[in-house]
């Protein structure tokens, strides 16, 4: 046996005509170092572009928006009317301070309403997904799933809140004209004041993630609207006939107090007394819960289902 197929029985790839190995080549598997890593804020930028992209998403807030107006002016309408008939029958008229609430919190009173279209965003940001097949190709680009899906509600909170406060802002510019009119014009630096805007701003931004939530775990559009309706709007009409049916049933009693619609009215009130004695922290760690509910639920069937 010569040197030569000696050495190239040692080292297969030496190269035999020189002596020499060859150069190290890099496997196409291998990750390029020069390459920027998946980050947080890389993949919520994208998911962003996403959302803010889709025409679904920009209907439904102007629908919401129009719909809080269009809320907010017949508010506007019935103080005027009501202020009206209590100058005619003065004894008859509450106090001045009760009234000044009443105009400010009727119009806000439409967000309740408007929060149904903002949920659908919350489900159409990852359905949408779903019924396209593109969620494969987002998998492709982010592996991780926990970090997309984190990214997807990181990106559905902030399009959200940024819709709500538009949303509420555009109620102001109606409502408070038209109680300064009558004197009754809200402390736009009173505690209260800013405690009732930002209470129903959190709680619209809470409802829509958990349209979110729902989106994921349903994978279904129209699953997740209905189920999101039947939540905000037809669980909480069905326990008020069956609480009024059952009388003193302790079940039902349960039940009522503690579904959201309930809990968002609760944590909207300054005044405990005002709100079925239910005190603002306890309402708001209620609406957390149902919020965390749904989108755990939907993270954990995210990571371990097929796209």
């Amino acid at each position: 046996m010569t040197p030569e197929t000696s050495a190239a029985a040692q080292n297969p790839r030496l190269n035999t005509a020189n002596g020499t190995a060859p150069r190290p080549t890099r496997r196409q598997h291998d990750v390029d170092p020069t390459l920027k890593g998946l980050s947080l804020l890389r993949v919520l930028s994208s998911e962003l572009q996403k959302i803010l992209t889709m025409r679904a998403a920009w209907w439904l807030g102007v629908g919401a928006l129009l719909l809080v107006l269009l809320f907010a002016w017949i508010s506007a309408i019935s103080l005027s009317s009501m202020l009206r008939w209590q100058q005619e029958d003065p004894l008859s008229a509450p106090p001045e301070r009760v009234m000044r609430d009443m105009a400010l919190e009727t119009p806000l009173t439409g967000l309740a309403f408007a929060a149904i279209l903002v949920g659908c965003i919350g489900v159409i940001a990852i359905t949408s997904e779903h019924a396209t097949g593109s969620l494969r190709s987002s998998l492709a680009a982010v592996p991780r799933r926990t970090l997309l899906y984190t990214a997807k509600g990181l990106a559905v909170a902030l399009v959200l809140g940024a819709l709500t406060a538009v949303l509420i802002l555009g109620i102001l510019l109606i409502a408070v004209p038209t109680a300064a009119t009558h004197g009754l014009a809200p402390d736009l630096t009173a505690g209260e004041t800013w405690h009732r805007l930002i209470t129903h701003w959190a709680g619209v931004v809470l409802a829509g993630l958990i349209g979110f939530g729902l989106g994921a775990v349903l994978r279904s559009t129209a699953g997740g609207i209905v189920t999101l309706a039947i939540l905000l709007f037809v669980l909480p009409m069905s326990l008020e006939i069956l609480l009024a049916m059952a009388g003193d049933s302790a079940l039902i009693e349960t039940l009522h107090r503690w579904q959201f619609a309930n809990l968002m009215t609760s944590f909207t009130v300054p005044d405990p007394q005002l709100s079925d004695q239910m005190s603002t922290l306890t309402a708001g760690l209620g609406m957390v819960a149902w919020t965390a509910a749904a989108t755990v639920a939907g993270g954990l069937l995210f990571r371990r289902r097929d796209a």
